[in-house]
């Protein structure tokens, strides 16, 4: 039911109780796949990869892990290189959820930092991020609801792109005329 996920796959064949598997990296590899033809269907796709992902690492931490400790692997292999591998895993699903709110916070200090004083720049670096949350929540509670979702979520992608342009477009503002000057 699980092997599709491949975090629980390639964990499954390492931790062989009483085996010594590796896997390993094989340069030569050819692998097929059929892309997303519309928009929706790459959302759909995506809605299922994030949701399988926790689930995926709390399933391999569980089921995976005491197994790996019964297998032939070295000393280092079980006990360093296998917790190292888990914590960075858990690091990475982390800094995923984290994302978001870095992004929130670098639009907000961008715009603020522009000129503090001003009153346009005070009230846009309250307005656009209010913005940029709302539509972040749209997307997050459309990705929960599921097909209605899928249809719309290209103009959530629209607008979520405009902001990142905006933001690249602020943060090299600030850069050349706050921090360098190049204008005075």
């Amino acid at each position: 039911m699980y092997l599709a996920e491949d975090r629980i796959l390639s964990l499954g064949i390492y931790c062989q109780t009483k085996e010594k598997y590796y896997l390993k990296y094989v340069p030569d590899a050819v692998a097929k796949t059929d892309p997303m033809k519309t928009h929706e269907d790459l959302m759909k796709q995506r809605r299922r990869w994030i949701n399988s992902s926790l689930f995926a690492f709390l399933y391999v931490l569980k089921n995976y892990y005491f197994n790996a400790m019964e297998s032939k692997h070295s000393f280092v292999d079980k006990y360093f290189k296998l917790n190292l591998s888990m914590l960075l895993a858990l690091l990475s699903f982390a800094t995923s959820y984290a994302t978001p709110s870095i992004y929130f916070f670098i639009l907000f200090t961008t715009i603020y930092q522009i000129d503090p004083e001003n009153i346009i720049v005070d009230i846009l670096s309250k307005v656009i991020p209010i913005l940029y949350l709302m539509t972040y929540l749209v997307a997050v509670a459309g990705g929960l609801t599921g097909s209605i979702w899928t249809k719309n979520a290209q103009v959530v992608s629209k607008i979520l792109a405009v902001f990142t342009f905006a933001m690249w477009g602020l943060v090299t503002y600030n850069i050349a005329f706050v921090y360098l000057a190049f204008g005075s």
